[in-house]
């Protein structure tokens, strides 16, 4: 009854942290990893009800699946992903040659019988030995890097330090289960065991559904202070002060990502000549990906853009008072411009107008 229990709850989970998934605005990468995962542990729990419990005589399918190759490396990626670097194909397949190769043997081990019916107790052996290496050897590695983390994000490390926790204590009671019963008995395949596994599993469901839980409440919050704070366009139809409103800092003792960006834009960094990302993301202590993606975001235009139209409203702010009178070339410096090409290129993007003609509209 309890396998039922933990099926259905397995089940459940990861179709709600699936479907709040499905209505995040931000398709960050690390979204995108917990997707995966969540997917993967349904395919898992699904494959193995199915064939454990529901039809009879195959529960060799189940059990015998190379599924618990995959979760060490998914953990490593969405671990890289977090720190802010780009993950390449190169990088990324070595981590995923032992499922490869499980694969193969798990084809091999259900097409044929002789092998199954005399070698059955070592395959699974030899399985649930490497899927233990595999736990152990990625919660030690990336225990061991995440000391030197980059990244200030505590609701992430708290989802690594949970992960590691699980994988450690499925690691360390899958292997004294093998070292205590060995290949002949392989009482990883009993009754408690499972039990033991299919919770851990529920646990780990449970873990990719309240980082979706969490993600879709900022995204809700933010949106509807958006809203206040614009309406419906944050550039061009509400001055910087506005975008920059009060009302995003209502949670100063434990400022997120959102409101750091929207705090230092507001101190008008954006307005010296050289500013670029590189120099945002250092000063903000946010991988430039992050940075990227929240600047997409809030603004709904890429880093150049939303930068470019922040300078134009501060020229706007500057040829409409009535002691202007700097020439468009000091101005186009001081609001942040290269060039007064550049400069002139971009207010008539934003405005349909040259800085003089907007001038003359108001005068």
């Amino acid at each position: 009854m309890i396998f039922y229990f933990l099926y259905t709850g397995i089940f459940l989970t990861c179709l709600l942290g699936l479907q709040l998934y499905s209505k995040l605005n931000n398709r960050h990468p690390m979204n995108k990893i917990v997707a995966v995962f969540l997917l993967t542990l349904l395919v898992h729990i699904i494959h193995v009800a199915v064939f454990r419990d529901i039809i009879d005589g195959l529960d060799y399918v189940g059990r015998a699946a190379p599924f618990g190759l995959i979760y060490g490396p998914f953990l490593y990626i969405s671990y890289m992903v977090s720190e802010g670097k780009r993950i390449y194909l190169k990088h990324v397949w070595p981590h995923f040659i032992p499922l490869l190769l499980g694969s193969v043997f798990y084809v091999y081990f259900l097409a044929d019988n002789t092998f199954r019916y005399h070698n059955g107790l070592h395959y699974y052996y030899v399985l649930y030995s490497t899927i233990s290496g595999s736990f152990l050897f990625y919660s030690v590695y990336i225990l061991f890097k995440s000391t030197s983390s980059k990244s200030d994000n505590l609701f992430v490390k708290r989802i690594y330090f949970y992960s590691i926790i699980l994988l450690l204590v499925l690691a360390a009671f899958t292997l004294t289960l093998l070292f205590n019963s060995g290949p002949e008995r392989a009482q990883i395949t009993s009754p408690v065991s499972n039990s033991i596994v299919f919770g851990i599993m529920y646990l780990s469901s449970m873990i990719g559904y309240n980082f979706f839980l969490t993600q879709f409440q900022k995204d809700y919050d933010f949106g509807e202070t958006r809203k206040l704070a614009l309406g419906s366009n944050p550039i061009k139809n509400k001055s910087l002060k506005s975008v920059l409103s009060p009302i995003y800092y209502q949670k100063n003792s434990s400022p997120s990502n959102k409101e750091k960006l929207l705090e230092y834009l507001s101190k008008k960094t954006f307005l010296e000549s050289g500013f670029n990302m590189d120099i945002m993301a250092k000063d903000l202590k946010i991988p430039k990906q992050i940075v990227n993606q929240m600047i997409k975001s809030h603004f709904n235009e890429n880093f150049i853009k939303t930068i470019n139209s922040l300078r134009i409203k501060e020229a706007c702010k500057e040829l409409e008072s009535e002691s202007f009178d700097m020439n468009i070339d000091e101005l186009a410096v001081r609001c942040g411009f290269k060039s007064r090409a550049s400069f002139y290129r971009y207010f008539s993007q934003d405005l349909k107008c040259s800085p003089m003609e907007y001038r003359e509209k108001l005068m």
